[in-house]
């Protein structure tokens, strides 16, 4: 085996090597950021919660309103959407310094894993990995009550419970956590706290704790969905390798032959210089036919060097010139920006025509760029549920892209410094808006603000449109 199949063969492990450190990074990613675990989870199923607890409001209400629950009352939370739809221990908790349980209801039913589950069974073992690496190397930050998620490999305990109850109390706002099971081979367990306001203060707390097994399911089928991928990927790049060193070898091989022709007609130039400067003359005739010779291999040589560098140029750069006129379909932009903020709520207003074909100045990279940095800056500022709205019309030879958000507005005096870099209201690098402002000036559109009707704010986004 030569040396350069050698470097293949390296090549292909150090690859597989990444691959199954990729697989590992995406066990512990499924399992805290693109899994049922993750803060966008919890948020889901805390809003599911809250929706139930809000039809149930004015009840709850009255019942608390006293502190105390009477027989009626009791029947009343027994018939009460929260107690009928949510499985698992539910307790209701006042606010005093012992946090006292006024009524409860149901059970936890944390039970041994169904060997025949497999879905199951794979989504807690990602758990145990993740929280593996966590009591590793996160042992030594505090859980406070600013995250959603407590340190999993924590048993559940009657503590956990005082915990979850201060933090709701303190914050003012619903939690969701998840706790191993007493039994090491048990399924983990759910808690979540909601807290109730009377007279716009923390008046008790709605506590439920249940098991995790549809969790851990929908974690399962995550967790396969991505392995899959990256175990195919594995094959793709072996592939991809093997067929990269055999066009390498080629190219190798076709630039090496060109090296050596350029060399040696170089060494052949050199060497007719040299021979005509070493030869001794008789008179100066002579040594003007001579000096002529060599002038004219000087040229020659000039000529040939210039042309191998030429040849050179254009074989480095063809594929990677920039193209001074590009233009992008302005379906095109729409249908990307789609693809990318399918799970955002964003709605498309377009006041163009599908069949028209309409066209702006710009790389099509380089203007999603931009205009998605304004839409990210438009869903950090937006409150509540409301949708973002981006209105796309045309008037006369112009297009305007307009992202409309419902967030506090900004104040006029900040309207110029908006644009300015390193200037940011949310404590990020203030970079973002900066570039999507340069990036559209230089195609020869604009980008500004103004205030939305109703409240929040326009970034509008003006082009030329291409006829």
């Amino acid at each position: 085996m030569n040396f350069a199949k050698i470097k293949v063969l390296l090549i292909l492990i150090i690859s597989i090597i990444i691959l199954i450190f990729g697989i590992i990074f995406s066990i512990f990613l499924s399992s805290f950021y693109l899994s049922p675990l993750g803060n966008n989870y919890a948020e889901k199923e805390l809003n599911q919660v809250e929706k139930i607890i809000l039809y149930d409001y004015p009840i709850l209400k009255e019942i608390f309103l006293d502190f105390h629950i009477s027989k009626d009352e009791k029947k009343s939370i027994d018939n009460l959407n929260v107690v009928k739809n949510i499985s698992g221990n539910i307790k209701f908790i006042i606010q005093e310094r012992d946090r006292k349980v006024l009524y409860t209801k149901g059970s936890i039913t944390n039970s041994q894993i169904d060997n025949n589950s497999f879905l199951i069974s794979i989504g807690k073992l990602s758990i145990d990995f993740a929280a593996f690496f966590k009591k590793i190397f996160f042992y030594k930050i505090n859980n406070d009550c600013d995250d959603y998620l407590k340190n999993p490999y924590t048993v559940f305990q009657d503590k956990i419970e005082v915990y979850e109850i201060q933090c709701s109390f303190n914050l003012n706002k619903s939690m969701m956590r998840i706790y191993k099971g007493e039994n090491s081979n048990s399924s983990y367990i759910i808690s979540k706290s909601i807290p109730l306001y009377i007279n716009n203060k923390v008046a008790a707390v709605i506590y439920i704790s249940s098991e995790a097994k549809s969790l851990e399911e929908e974690l399962g089928i995550i967790l396969l969905s991505i392995l899959a991928p990256v175990l195919f990927s594995i094959f793709l790049v072996s592939f991809f390798i093997i067929y990269l060193q055999s066009y390498l070898r080629v190219k190798i091989n076709s630039n090496w032959i060109n090296a050596k022709n350029i060399a040696h007609n170089l060494k052949n130039k050199t060497n007719a210089i040299r021979y005509y400067n070493s030869k001794q003359f008789e008179n100066i005739e002579l040594y003007k036919i001579n000096a002529k010779k060599i002038d004219n291999v000087i040229s020659n040589l000039d000529e040939f060097i210039e042309t191998s560098l030429k040849t050179a140029k254009k074989s480095h750069y063809e594929t990677f010139n920039k193209r001074e006129n590009d233009y992008t379909s302005v379906l095109t932009i729409i249908d990307l920006l789609k693809q990318i903020y399918i799970s955002k709520n964003i709605i498309f207003d377009l006041d163009i025509d599908r069949d028209t074909k309409l066209a702006i100045k710009g790389n099509k990279d380089k203007l999603i760029e931009a205009i998605s940095a304004v839409i990210d800056n438009s869903l950090y500022w937006n409150i509540g549920n409301n949708n973002i709205v981006i209105n796309i019309v045309t008037n006369n030879n112009l297009l305007d892209i307009i992202v409309r958000d419902r967030g506090p507005g900004i104040l006029e005096k900040e309207k110029n410094k908006i644009f300015l870099k390193d200037f940011s209201k949310s404590n990020g690098n203030g970079i973002g808006l900066y570039i999507a402002k340069n990036i559209v000036v230089s195609y020869g559109g604009d980008l500004y603000p103004i205030d939305r009707e109703g409240g929040g704010l326009d970034m509008v986004f003006k082009f030329q449109l291409l006829k």
